[in-house]
């Protein structure tokens, strides 16, 4: 059943739960909300319309502030269960309704031809990218972060 969801599908909603792999396979896009493994950003098989995510942040608890986006790439290689990460000194942060609504309506728009990137949003994906070095496993990844989320944390680029 599941095989035939993603045939017919025009796009999955999915969690950062390894289903939206099966919406590949069938070359369907997905937005996938509360990646926790940044390092392992989305991949899109389908080439006109990308797979947009949305990472989740981390709090350090320790130095009360949100991780930088390539500090919790960093942070990343050293956790492997959510669990690890939240017993060390860092809260995860679960993605805000909102930014799952934005990132949908983005997706719908772009594969209903309705999307009109901005001049910043393409420089916000663009230093997105830079973070990734060329040996890291997200590197040269096809999916986008969702703009809205990049624009709402731009300051978590620096």
């Amino acid at each position: 059943l599941d095989a035939y969801l993603f045939s017919r599908c025009r796009f999955l909603l999915a969690g950062d739960t390894g289903l939206f792999s099966g919406s590949a396979t069938f070359d369907r896009p997905a937005v996938v909300s509360d990646l926790f493994l940044v390092r392992n950003a989305i991949y899109s098989s389908n080439k006109i319309t990308p797979s947009i995510y949305i990472p989740k942040l981390a709090f350090d608890r320790q130095e009360n502030r949100f991780l930088t986006f390539s500090e919790w790439i960093y942070f990343n290689h050293l956790f492997s269960l959510a669990a690890d990460c939240q017993n060390a000194r860092f809260e995860l942060v679960h993605n805000e309704p909102a930014d799952i609504i934005n990132a949908t309506v983005e997706l719908t728009d772009r594969l209903e031809g309705r999307y009109e990137e901005t001049t910043e949003g393409r420089l916000l994906q663009q230093r997105f990218r830079k973070i990734y070095s060329p040996y890291q496993v997200g590197f040269q990844s096809t999916a986008l972060v969702s703009a809205d989320f990049l624009q709402k944390h731009a300051g978590l680029l620096d």
